[in-house]
């Protein structure tokens, strides 16, 4: 009888570890997702946005000075 007892509570045990070994390897895939954006996708993201902007208030600018040449 003690046996099945001690089977149970090892089984237990061994299901709290798979628990754990997936929680840990969980933390892991979400530490690796948080690099991936971090480091590759938000420099992208910021190249692209940053040139966006620049072309868009460079080219407000010249037309400007162009509009302004064109009425003096």
């Amino acid at each position: 009888m003690s046996s099945s007892h001690s089977s149970s509570s090892s089984s237990s045990s061994s299901s709290s570890s798979s628990y754990s070994d997936a929680q840990e390897e969980w933390d892991e895939s979400l530490s690796q997702i948080k690099f991936i954006f971090s480091a590759l996708l938000f420099p992208f993201v910021g190249r692209f946005l940053g040139r966006y902007v620049a072309i868009n208030l460079y080219s407000r600018y010249t037309i400007n000075k162009i509009v302004k040449g064109l009425s003096t």
